[in-house]
Parts: structure tokens; C-alpha cells; sequence
């Protein structure tokens, strides 16, 4: 029997794994495999040092050049998937190329943190993972096997972890077939005709600050949070060959609350951080996207209408809460301000416009989330915006990782979640195509 003892020190977990024979132990011995993350020069390098503090070459030239490009936060789930590999196949004494069926449904137990029993492991553990976070695990085992030149292996077989539906081993990977219930589908997208049921609602409420924001979302792919964090220094015009072109900036400053951070551009800690050189560097420091003219108008007549009384007389009329960082040189007098402001000209908080968002949801007959929020309201416009450009702009990945504002590819796939209508519209359109290429396919062919 080999049992494995999950042992937490703060925030780091070592493993003991004990051999044992009739409650005899014949071996015993605790595994620490050590992840670091070192800056230099502004860039984190991440390290995974085996129980012998040796680094484990192949998983520092993955993390730092072969994913150098990813956003950090995906580096770092690639960097703990691995320690926990590393840790496995050190208990197992198996390396992951070699891994079998029954290694794997053990390993995925071990992911997933269910203390559970078999004949031949006993899991006793502490951290337990959602089944979406083991499946994101296995993916970055796939892109590392594929570093490595390794083809072959039990592990890169594509078998989803489930909900957990007993702590047993051998019943967590099951299929079966269920039985049809009534339950209604939750699009992850805000589809056309929905954005135009939500337009419609709010221009009619005279919701102007509603419409701006939606849009923002859905026409210019923008999440909530950069929206939020939106304030008059970041609209402008700018020079092209075509003329001037509406933009929007997108930067974090030390004003900002918590939710009005943006994801993917340079965290800020102090003001000093607005001089840097890396700051100042498009794609990384800040990020820019389009609007539209009609947009932009409808912003700046917001912005005036708003905002009057603040941009005459000087500051002494303007809220504290929405006054925000000035972080560019300007010879503007005005004061720097967050756009969007609640009805009593305070900041409009993330809470407030969640409650404003559902209610408009449920006006126009969008499903919501019951007592749960898997389905995030304000990402189904990003996933729109994203579902969209695929379907009737008939974009490719590259394009559409720009579009999205992200550094790799592969992070715009998790915004393709077609509907069960637009699976059935795509095998019917094949369907259709397929017989109008070989027409006596067609049952009507014969008669």
C-alpha cells in the first residue's frame, strides 16, 4: 500500500509518501518539490528546484521562454501544475512519459485533493481543486509534452474531469447517458438580436450611462472593469491616414479602486510607477482600442452634460470619489475624473451597475444565474464582441488575439463557446454544403 500525506506549512504543501505493508511501514520519505518566481530586469523568471535543489532545466526553459509571452497570471498556474507533476511522478517513481490509464485517474485524484482509498494508493490531502482548474492543469501538461517532443503518453489523452460525484477513484471518471431534463441553456455570449433587445430597453429608459457602458463591452470588447476605470484624459482622437480615429486607453493607476483595475496592463503600486519606461510601452504599460464615432459623441455628450459643472470654476465642485490620477503631461486645467458617476455624482461602483445589469437581464427575458455566478453578466458582451467577429467577420485567432487585446493566441479560444444553435447551424450549413456538392446524397434523389 502507498500512501500519500498532503503536509501544509503556511502556503506550501509537502508530501509524505509511505510504503506499508499489513500497517507495517517499510519506507518512508517527505518530497518538496520548490517553485520560485525571481524578477529581473522587470521580468519574472520562475524556477521549480527538486527535493536535491537542483532546477529542473526542462521546466525553467518552458516557463520563461516557450510561454515567456503569456500573461503572468497563466505562467503561474503553469508554474504550480508542474510542481505538482514533478511531485507525482517523484511518488510514483514513474516518469510522466511513462504513465498508464491507472497512473493518470490516480494523478487526476491527487489534482483534484480527494483523500480517497484503492488497493494500491491512499490519498490523505489537504488542497482540493475545482475540476475547471485540474482541466487547465492538464493543458499545460499537453503544451509541455509537446516542448518536450514527447507524442505518446496516457496523459495527453483529452479526458475532461467531471463535477466530483463520489470520492471514489474509480467513479469520478464515468460517462453515462442522461436522462433530457427541461433545463433551460446559459449562453456564455450576448448574441445580436440580444444586444439589440438591451439597446432598444435602454435607450427607451433614457439609461444613457447604461448604453455607453454595454456598448463599450460589446463593440469594443472592453471587460467592466477597464470600463469603470475609464476617466477624460483616456478619449481622444487620434491622427490617421484616414482622418482622425476615436480611441480609449486602458492603464491601471494608483487612484483606481479594485474593481476598476485593468487585467492585462501594468500593475501600479506608486505614483513614481507612472514615470517608468514601462509604463509608457503600448501593449504592456497601457493598451488602446477603437470606438466608434457615434460612440465617442455619445461618450463626450455624456461627459459634458455630466460633467459641466466640474469642467468650469476649478476643482471645488468636483466629487473626491471620481477624481482620478492625471498620468500623462497635459497643459489641460481641467481635473482628471473617472466618466461614470451614480445619481448622486459619486463613483459608480461595480456593485451598483451589477444590480442596474441584472435588472435590464431580466427586463428583456435574458436567463440569469440563480443563486449562482457561473455565467458572468458583464463578460457575456466581451464574449459577444469576441463570438461575433468569428462568426460573421469570419476572423482567424490572430486577428482576433489583437482584437481582444491578448499576447498569445491561445488565450481568445476560451472565448469560443458557440450555443446549441450555432452547433446546429454549423452541421446543418455542412450538411447542406455537403449535398450540394454530391447531390444524389439527397433521399430525394432516388424517387
Amino acid at each position: 500500500m502507498l500512501t500519500v500525506k498532503e503536509i501544509k506549512y503556511g502556503n506550501e504543501s509537502t508530501f509524505k509518501f509511505i510504503v506499508s505493508n499489513a500497517n507495517k511501514i517499510d519506507y518512508e520519505q517527505t518530497i518538496h518539490f520548490k517553485s520560485v518566481i525571481k524578477e529581473y530586469s522587470g521580468y519574472n523568471f520562475m524556477y521549480i528546484y527538486t527535493p536535491s535543489m537542483e532546477v529542473i532545466s526542462s521546466v525553467f526553459e518552458f516557463l520563461n521562454f516557450q510561454i515567456r509571452d503569456y500573461a503572468i497570471n497563466s505562467r503561474i498556474k503553469a508554474l504550480q501544475a508542474l510542481k505538482l507533476l514533478y511531485t507525482f511522478q517523484k511518488v510514483i517513481d514513474t516518469d510522466f512519459t511513462k504513465f498508464t490509464a491507472q497512473d493518470v485517474m490516480s494523478f487526476r485524484a491527487f489534482l483534484r485533493g480527494h483523500s480517497s482509498s484503492s488497493n494500491f494508493l491512499n490519498l490523505q490531502l489537504i488542497t482540493s481543486r475545482t475540476a475547471s482548474t485540474v482541466n487547465g492543469y492538464f493543458s499545460v501538461y499537453r503544451d509541455y509534452a509537446k516542448f518536450l517532443g514527447v507524442k505518446k503518453t496516457a496523459l495527453l489523452h483529452r479526458t475532461n474531469v467531471r463535477g466530483a460525484q463520489s470520492h471514489h477513484l474509480a467513479q469520478e471518471y464515468y460517462t453515462s447517458i442522461k436522462t433530457p431534463t427541461n433545463k433551460k441553456e446559459v449562453p456564455w455570449y450576448i448574441s445580436v438580436d440580444e444586444f439589440y433587445k438591451i439597446c432598444d430597453f435602454v435607450r427607451k429608459d433614457n439609461d444613457i450611462v447604461a448604453e455607453i457602458i454595454v456598448r463599450l463591452m460589446y463593440e469594443s470588447g472592453l471587460r467592466i472593469g477597464e470600463v469603470l476605470g475609464l476617466t477624460n484624459d483616456d478619449i481622444f482622437l487620434e491622427k490617421a491616414k484616414e482622418g482622425l480615429v476615436p480611441m480609449l486607453t486602458i492603464r491601471n493607476r494608483v487612484s483606481d479602486a479594485t474593481y476598476q483595475k485593468a487585467k492585462t496592463c501594468m500593475k501600479v503600486f506608486t505614483k513614481n510607477d507612472y514615470i517608468t519606461s514601462d509604463y509608457s510601452v503600448n501593449n504592456y504599460g497601457y493598451q488602446r482600442a477603437f470606438a466608434s464615432y457615434e460612440l465617442y459623441d455619445l461618450i463626450n455628450d455624456y461627459i459634458e452634460s455630466t460633467h459641466a459643472k466640474y469642467l468650469v470654476g476649478g476643482n471645488e465642485n468636483i466629487h473626491s470619489s471620481i477624481m482620478a490620477d492625471r498620468v500623462v503631461s497635459s497643459d489641460d486645467i481641467t481635473p482628471n475624473f473617472y466618466i461614470f458617476v451614480n445619481k448622486y455624482d459619486q463613483l459608480l461602483t461595480a456593485q451598483t451597475w451589477n444590480i442596474r445589469l441584472r435588472r435590464i437581464f431580466e427586463t428583456v427575458n435574458i436567463h440569469v444565474d440563480k443563486n449562482k455566478k457561473k455565467h458572468n453578466l458583464n463578460h457575456r458582451f466581451r464574449h459577444g464582441f469576441a463570438m461575433y467577429h468569428i462568426k460573421y467577420q469570419k476572423i482567424d485567432k490572430v486577428e482576433l488575439a489583437e482584437l481582444m487585446r491578448h499576447r498569445s493566441i491561445l488565450s481568445v479560444e476560451q472565448y469560443y463557446k458557440p450555443t446549441i444553435a450555432d452547433q446546429a447551424e454549423l452541421k446543418n450549413k455542412f450538411v447542406e454544403d455537403l449535398y450540394d456538392l454530391i447531390p444524389s446524397l439527397r433521399r430525394n434523389s432516388y424517387e
